[in-house]
């Protein structure tokens, strides 16, 4: 009989140990915010501010294996005329854009070639009085050194080196206003990054070019008023929910990926979150408009794991394994009393 109750007690014991099992998954940063001002995770470009790409090489707190992500940026800038790398220009398709660096705020974007008929330098324009002010590429002035939606619309891609759920986005700086639009890709291998989107465009309306969303890329959502909104995201070694400013909340859908696109706020993509992109703006868009938003990133905070698409069915952690195996250990001494 005493060996017929213990076995009960080891059933039960999984359940009794989940009260004092922490469900909530660990939540890391991603932020160079402590770069010198000279950063030496990026790399390519012009140099100065500008940069093909910036990466970091670890997560707050540390993962073993590090957790890493690499960011680059693209802009809508063949529509422009004499746009490198499609020199034809005349419609509205992706190319590679500079990832600008400024220690204090963080990440901006600066397309490589403004919306000018000129003759195209290959290199952005700076700030002061020179014959490349008036016919070069994007100005690194303010605000246009910032990711925005004013003569071309911009967006940073955040490539992960294994899946993250992105759970909330941190500004570094806004100017006018800071609506933000967030996709994720969800579709297998890696995407059409690597040649920076050739062919394709935000919308895919124009001709010769597809779609994001016909490229497996999903609306996670579009969010107004960045800067301002205070979120409590636990942080840290011990998880302390802390209250961040210019933090907003994303990803209620828990999507993971290893790709992220984020960016001024695009119509295009004016959605629920459910992927579809309505003829009218929905509510979620109302209150948005394009052409007078400027961000610069400075954090994203998400956890890792999954494998694309809804994180409903993470891998079990090492807590789960025990209890599991305590419960079959507790089947095994049933069964071993039925038999006796």
């Amino acid at each position: 009989m005493k060996r017929k109750y213990a076995g009960f007690v080891l059933l039960a014991m999984p359940w009794l140990l989940t009260a004092s099992v922490p469900a909530a998954a660990t939540i890391y940063s991603w932020g160079n915010v402590s770069q010198p001002t000279v950063p030496t995770n990026c790399a390519g470009g012009p140099g100065g501010s500008l940069y093909t790409s910036c990466t970091d090489a670890s997560s707050s707190p540390a993962t073993t294996p590090a957790v890493t992500v690499k960011y680059t940026a693209i802009s809508d800038t063949a529509k422009n005329v004499n746009t490198l790398p499609n020199g034809t220009g005349g419609v509205a398709g992706l190319a590679a854009a500079y990832v600008g660096y400024y220690p204090t705020d963080h990440l901006g974007v600066t397309s490589q070639a403004g919306p000018n008929s000129a003759p195209n330098t290959g290199v952005a324009t700076t700030c002061g009085s020179g014959p490349n002010n008036a016919t070069a590429q994007e100005t690194t002035c303010s605000p246009q050194h910032s990711m925005d939606n004013n003569g071309n619309s911009e967006f940073m891609l955040l490539s992960f080196n294994a899946p993250v759920a992105l759970a909330d986005v941190q500004l570094g700086w806004y100017y006018t206003d800071s609506d933000i639009t967030v996709l994720a890709y969800t579709g297998g291998g890696i995407p059409s990054s690597a040649n920076f989107f050739a062919g394709e465009s935000y919308g895919g309306a124009n001709a010769g070019t597809t779609g994001l969303l016909s490229n497996s890329w999903k609306v996670i959502g579009n969010y107004s008023n960045v800067w301002g909104t205070t979120t409590s995201v636990p942080v840290g070694s011990a998880q302390t929910p802390t209250n961040l400013f210019n933090t907003v909340a994303v990803n209620s859908g828990a999507y993971s990926s290893s790709y992220w696109l984020i960016g001024a706020y695009n119509s295009t993509f004016c959605s629920d979150g459910s992927g579809s992109t309505p003829a009218t703006p929905g509510a979620a868009c109302s209150s948005m408009a394009m052409g007078n938003d400027y961000v610069k990133l400075l954090a994203v905070y998400g956890a890792t794991g999954g494998g694309g698409g809804p994180s409903g069915n993470p891998a079990p952690e090492p807590s789960s394994l025990v209890l599991m195996g305590i419960a079959l250990f507790g089947l095994t001494a049933l069964r071993r009393r039925a038999v006796i």
